[in-house]
């Protein structure tokens, strides 16, 4: 690096900016400008990652609650429904929905041991 004199003895820097032309200035302006600008595209791609990977987690457990409560419901549900069909005398009807009724109270436990 080259070096001027100070008048009081003390080398001062060269500043390579001095010795540029403009097009090189504006070069190197633009070569930065686009280096930033793909940092910026990358810091945003994992602020969207971060942002998703945390509402799958929110929705896995969500889901993990959820589902078996809703088994459960549905079970209830067709099992009150079967109920009052064989009450009404339609026995067909009422022997797929206590079908339905104990798969949905199976699932509840079986749901428990998936990962989510």
């Amino acid at each position: 690096m080259t070096t001027m004199h100070a008048g009081e003895g003390q080398d001062v820097p060269e500043l390579s900016i001095l010795n540029s032309s403009i097009d090189e200035l504006l070069a190197q302006a633009e070569h930065q400008l686009v280096r930033q600008q793909r940092e910026v595209q990358a810091l945003r791609r994992r602020a969207r990652r971060q942002r998703r990977r945390a509402l799958h987690a929110q929705a896995k457990k969500f889901i993990g609650k959820a589902l078996p409560v809703g088994l459960a419901c549905i079970g209830t549900a067709a099992f009150i429904t079967s109920v009052v069909l064989m009450a009404a005398g339609n026995f067909g009807t009422a022997k797929d929905l206590l079908t339905l009724a104990a798969a949905a109270w199976a699932g509840v436990p079986a749901v428990r041991f998936l990962r989510f």
